[in-house]
């Protein structure tokens, strides 16, 4: 289980037999002594057991080595224990056993994470993409005149490439604008062709109207 019982968050309130002896926080890797305590394997190996005494501080019994052993019971039922997704207070909120804790963390939306291009941004796990496109000066990117300019690189060296291509882009532009300018006047001129062709056959149906209009009425 977690190394540091201060970055867990239990739903219910920690019961004292899943709390450690020595450092008073739930157990990580518990061990029980002969006299019936428990401890965490750091707080016994790293702290009872080097002291000069050696005793248990609730008992004042003294331990050896030998008379320690791995509670696997005791952490079977820690792990069963719900917690709260430690990324509670970024807006997780997540809820399950302590043992699946490690799993949620590695698919976690709030999770933070470094990130992966080397900027060293730290980013929660779901805004990473949106990072990658909008801020990340490491994200590969183009040239916005892709199509006249292949530049490809991060968006740091785009920075670089714009301002020593201003001209050449300048110019860019410029025919860019050019050539939309001709497409409109060419689709003017289509619609002023299509316009007057429309004119043309409607003035022609009115005169084929009235033509039959007067030898319908001839007939009469």
């Amino acid at each position: 289980m977690a190394a540091n019982g201060n970055d867990i968050e239990f739903v219910q309130p920690l019961q004292d037999e899943f709390k450690c002896t020595f450092c008073k926080l739930v157990l990580c890797t518990p061990f029980q002594t002969s006299c019936g305590h428990r401890y965490c394997e750091r707080c016994i190996k790293e702290n009872i057991l080097t002291s000069g005494s050696k005793m248990c501080p609730e008992d004042n019994t003294v331990i050896s080595m030998e008379q320690i052993f791995p509670d696997k019971f005791c952490n079977r039922e820690i792990m069963k224990l719900q917690i709260f997704c430690s990324n509670k207070h970024r807006g997780c909120n997540w809820t399950g056993p302590l043992k699946f804790s490690k799993d949620h963390q590695s698919e976690c939306p709030k999770h933070l994470l470094v990130c992966p291009k080397g900027c060293e941004a730290i980013v929660p796990r779901s805004e990473m993409e949106n990072h990658f496109a909008c801020a990340c000066p490491c994200a590969d990117t183009t040239c916005p005149m892709a199509g006249q300019c292949d530049f490809q690189g991060s968006r740091a060296e785009l920075r670089e490439h714009l301002a020593k291509k201003y001209v050449e882009h300048t110019f860019m532009v410029k025919d860019k604008m050019s050539a939309m300018q001709s497409d409109i006047e060419m689709v003017r001129e289509q619609q002023e062709v299509f316009m007057t062709n429309q004119q043309d056959e409607v003035l022609t149906l009115r005169n084929d109207v009235a033509n039959l209009r007067a030898l319908f009425e001839s007939q009469l």
